[in-house]
């Protein structure tokens, strides 16, 4: 492949990808299987991709009992039969569960006008971080196929496996860790988490989320892609890095001299993997062995979300030595002790929808978050109550299809951290203006408010919709009118360079 483009090469590779599902299909009527071989079809989507056509590979083991729960296995791109012959090897030995096997192969849209090229999906549904085609999967493809097939699955998310190579792995990733509900096993080669389309974001939000139900088993090569959306190599490398630092149960598997996609049909690298993916699964659930170091100062491992009936608290008033901030449309305004009103708003200020505002932990800065602009921002408070100009504080990460820039409202912690309640969640902002840590909501929900309350303040709670959700921590919320607190190490040499971060 020397002398050809990267983009014949990515797109020959994705043909031989596919390649091991075609080569062992048996035609069959639609709905019918025989155990022990491999069918195929093609499924037009009506809900989540309409008009879209997808083909699909179903293969279902010998070993498969229809009055007993199977496992289930989804591969991007085809079917690798090899994956399926071996997981059949292992059931029939009793290692693994009867595992039903699916291979789906990348949406294509057929052109709507006279000399249009139909429009070939992989990209928009396998590079691209959300959970658009995840849903699809699990939400309408998979309840079809079952159906149609009349087969018996088990709805544990323990016993479901997804895998793929190239754009097909990181695909993977995304629909463990979308839909977590469903998916808890992960088997991806050479995963492109590049910027091909916003890629490199799902390691990332992975680092600084808390650790989902995942165990995954990695393959990839040295000689990776570079593309201009990123080195491969690298990608796979810190896919890797990203798994170890956050605390998943994984494996991986380096093949130097070897390429992209590498060992993805070789039945001995297949039966490793998968005898380490479903270890355990008649025994233990698959769950996260500890969470990002950074989580662990706000609360304990373990810990989640529960729904509360108790109302919202109701967020503290900004109140500095100066009087009390609030925000009203575009503006700032504070009101003094002798309950004079004024306008505060910094003249290079450019706020549009203000949604809130808070005082830091140390009481000389005014935090503001607008709807319409990214960045929650920094003002200095003068003595004289005035503000200074206005700083971007941290810039927040945005959800896969923002349909929001700001924070609805904020909160901040007795160490000077930012609480903001977002699109994607709860995002915490470090005192010297990053975010690190993303505290989401059961279903990935968006967040409306947020507040600390309880006897003790220390307990974070979180709205989205009509529910009020709740979490205790280890740290406590500003209690108002305190004197100024010392906030957590301010810069990187002071926290991201103490012990607790260094290298192995």
């Amino acid at each position: 492949m020397g002398s050809l483009s990267l983009t014949t090469r990515l797109a020959l590779l994705a043909l031989v990808f596919c390649a091991a599902a075609l080569s062992c299909v048996r035609p069959a009527a639609a709905g019918e299987y025989k155990p022990g071989e491999t069918v195929g079809g093609v499924y037009v989507s009506t809900e989540h991709k309409p008009g879209v056509s997808f083909q699909y590979f179903l293969y279902v083991p010998k070993a498969y009992d229809p009055g007993t729960p199977a496992a289930l296995y989804l591969c991007h791109d085809g079917l690798v039969q090899v994956h399926a012959d071996v997981m059949a090897e292992l059931a029939d030995s009793g290692q693994l569960p009867a595992v039903v096997c699916v291979g789906l192969i990348a949406g294509n849209l057929e052109a709507t006008l006279p000399g249009g090229i139909g429009w070939h999906m992989r990209a928009e549904e396998y590079d691209q971080c959300g959970p658009q085609y995840a849903d699809f999967v699990i939400d309408e493809f998979l309840p079809w196929l079952i159906n149609e097939y009349g087969l018996n699955i088990s709805p544990s998310p323990d016993m479901h496996l997804v895998g793929g190579a190239s754009s097909g792995g990181i695909s993977a990733w995304n629909l463990a860790w979308f839909r977590n509900d469903y998916f808890h096993r992960c088997y991806m080669s050479s995963p492109t988490f590049s910027s091909m389309r916003d890629g490199e974001t799902p390691v990332y939000l992975a680092r600084i989320a808390e650790t989902r139900a995942i165990r995954c088993y990695e393959l990839y090569g040295d000689f990776e892609p570079m593309i201009p959306a990123g080195d491969s190599l690298v990608a796979a490398i810190n896919a890797e890095r990203m798994m170890d630092f956050c605390g998943y149960d994984y494996q991986c598997e380096h093949f130097p001299g070897e390429g992209h996609g590498c060992r993805w049909t070789d039945p001995e690298v297949a039966r490793r993997a998968m005898q380490f993916l479903w270890k355990g699964w008649d025994q233990e659930p698959v769950r996260p062995l500890r969470n990002p170091l950074q989580i662990d100062d706000i609360l304990t491992f373990g810990t989640g979300w529960e729904v509360t009936d108790e109302p919202m608290p109701v967020p503290p008033q900004a109140r500095s030595a100066a009087g009390t901030f609030r925000a009203e449309g575009s503006d700032l305004y504070l009101t003094d002790e002798r309950g004079n009103d004024r306008c505060v708003t910094p003249a290079d200020a450019d706020f549009s929808r203000l949604t809130s505002v808070a005082v830091s932990a140390d009481l000389w800065r005014l935090y503001a978050a607008d709807l319409d602009r990214r960045f929650v921002y920094m003002m200095p408070i003068n003595p004289d109550g005035t503000l200074g100009d206005p700083f971007g504080q941290a810039p927040l990460r945005l959800s896969w299809d923002a349909r929001q820039l700001g924070a609805v409202g904020m909160a901040v912690d007795g160490q000077g951290r930012i609480y903001a309640a977002t699109q994607m969640g709860i995002q915490v902002i470090t005192p010297f203006g990053m975010v690190e840590t993303l505290l989401t909501l059961p279903g990935d929900k968006p967040a409306e408010a947020v507040a600390f309350g309880g006897a003790e303040n220390n307990y974070l709670y979180a709205q989205s919709g009509d529910t009020v959700y709740r979490r205790v921590m280890k740290v406590h919320g500003r209690i108002p009118g305190a004197g100024p607190a010392d906030p957590i190490p301010n810069g990187y040499n002071g926290y991201y360079r103490s012990e607790r971060f260094s290298e192995k």
